[in-house]
Formats: C-alpha cells, sequence, structure tokens
C-alpha cells in the first residue's frame, strides 16, 4: 500500500461522527482491567452489531456475524472468510474496540483476526459417492442400509 492510499483511507469516526485515535499502550494500562468472561463479550459484541446494522453498514454487520468471537486472556480471537471482511474491519476496529473496551471496563483488550482457509469440500456427482460421504460421517446409516435391505 501506498503512502498515498494510506492518507485517501478514511479516519476512523464514532458513532456521533468524531474522529477515534487509539490510546497508547501506557494511557491504557493507566485504565481500569474488570474480569471479562466470554458470554458478556458476546453480549456486547452482538450489542455492538445490532449498532452497525442500525447505521446501515450491512457489510461489516454480516462480518460481525459471521460467528462469535473467541476469549484468550484479554484477546479477542474472531475468524473472517477472506480480503474484504479484512479490510472492512480493519476500517472499523478502533471503533469496535473502543465501545468493548467502555463497555466491559477493560482497556487491555486487543483483537486479532484469524483469516481461515477457504474450505474445499469435494463436489459429490454420484449417488455412490454421496451415500459414501454420508455413511462416513454416520457410520449408523450403513446398518440401516444393511437392516432395510436397500442396494447402494
Amino acid at each position: 500500500m501506498t503512502i498515498k492510499q494510506l492518507k485517501a483511507q478514511p479516519k476512523a469516526k464514532d458513532e456521533a461522527g468524531a474522529e477515534i485515535t487509539e490510546l497508547s499502550a501506557e494511557e491504557r494500562a493507566k485504565m481500569p482491567k474488570s474480569e471479562v468472561t466470554l458470554d458478556m463479550l458476546i453480549a456486547k459484541w452482538d450489542e455492538y452489531a445490532l449498532r452497525v446494522k442500525a447505521n446501515k453498514n450491512e457489510s461489516f454487520f454480516s462480518t460481525l456475524k459471521l460467528s462469535d468471537p473467541k476469549l484468550d486472556g484479554t484477546t479477542i480471537k474472531f475468524g473472517i472468510a477472506n480480503s474484504v471482511q479484512e479490510k472492512d474491519f480493519e476500517l472499523n476496529r478502533q471503533p469496535l474496540l473502543d465501545f468493548l473496551r467502555s463497555e466491559l471496563n477493560n482497556y487491555s483488550l486487543e483483537l486479532e483476526l484469524i483469516k481461515n482457509a477457504p474450505i474445499n469440500t469435494p463436489i459429490l456427482y454420484s449417488e455412490e459417492e454421496r451415500l459414501k460421504a454420508m455413511v462416513e460421517k454416520n457410520p449408523h446409516l450403513a446398518t440401516l442400509i444393511k437392516k432395510l435391505g436397500l442396494d447402494f
């Protein structure tokens, strides 16, 4: 990315439209660090997602609702599927973190994105291939086929 592209990127803004600046590590170290549970995190994550949807940012709302975040100490881990979601997340990262930090009263929270590898599932064309895949997922299906005397 060039400097010109970086300057052209929109700055993060809060819900009132004010530009958001990230606190330094030293400033955050002086802030409260209340205990955060996964249930608390998910509740506030969902609350923020609804605010995003109300602000007509459907793309970021969809990204937030892909899955639930995971909590590892003070690191929030969230999986994304592609680079478009990653870019969308990076543009909206700071307002999300500021919201979570203030609502959960823990300013040591960090956010880590985990880019998931696309899942390549084989295309099953024949009935035999589909049945074999189903039996691999559920071995009891083979017993049922034998009991019913089905030919496959």
